[in-house]
């Protein structure tokens, strides 16, 4: 299958395709257009539907401008800041390119805008709606909303729990390591100078996290 779809509605496309709700179910809270180009190939079972899980592909999404309204991870994001701006996204210049395997999207990190700084994303989301991204940002003071002192003294808690002791100055560097469902979002805030050690830091708590999980199911297994 190969598509090159030019300005296609967000809302009409999940609800015409099957296969965009399945591995992209944060376009039900988005609004806006979209430009994609998609090659796939997939088994289909008896009945002649694609076997998701076999999905194999890649492709390219753009868009002028996306709204994304209602989102659990963002709510979070914006209860950590402080700042209720982030629980209503306006997206501009969107573009980044995504490879699907195995029932996973998988994104290649671009950076978006939001208002005037960049949001920089990567990391994969399943048909099971379970996902693993990491989002880079610096962020201005003036950007923390009303409660600032507030929202700084938090931030330093957090980043203080994790071995680090931050000295802001104009803005806070932060990135965010998101895991669980889109129904169930665990949102961790990861602290470090510069994008190269926030990346460093969010290395670091995936493999605490798959260390954890070994443990688990080894437990299990006892």
């Amino acid at each position: 299958l190969m598509l090159d779809i030019k300005t296609v509605d967000i809302p009409s496309a999940f609800t015409a395709f099957n296969t965009v709700r399945l591995l992209v179910p944060v376009a039900e809270l988005a609004r806006g257009n979209v430009s994609t180009t998609l090659s796939l190939t997939t088994f289909l079972d008896r009945h002649m539907n694609p076997l998701l899980n076999s999905l194999l592909g890649s492709g390219r999404l753009m868009s002028n401008s996306v709204e994304i309204n209602n989102s659990e991870t963002f709510e979070k994001i914006s209860t950590i800041l402080k700042n209720d701006k982030f629980k209503v996204l306006s997206l501009n210049d969107l573009d980044f390119d995504f490879e699907v395997r195995n029932g996973r999207v998988y994104l290649k990190p671009f950076d978006i805008k939001i208002g005037q700084h960049k949001l920089n994303i990567q990391g994969d989301q399943g048909v099971d709606r379970t996902m693993n991204y990491t989002m880079l940002m610096n962020i201005p003071k003036s950007e923390l909303g009303s409660g600032v002192g507030s929202a700084l003294d938090e931030l330093t808690s957090m980043a203080s729990q994790q071995g680090l002791s931050l000295d802001f100055g104009e803005s806070v560097d932060v990135g965010f390591l998101v895991t669980g469902t889109f129904l169930d979002p665990q949102v961790k805030p990861v602290f470090g100078k510069g994008v190269g050690a926030i990346t460093e830091q969010v290395k670091e708590q995936v493999k605490e996290q798959v260390e954890e999980k070994v443990e688990q199911v080894k437990q299990e297994v006892r």
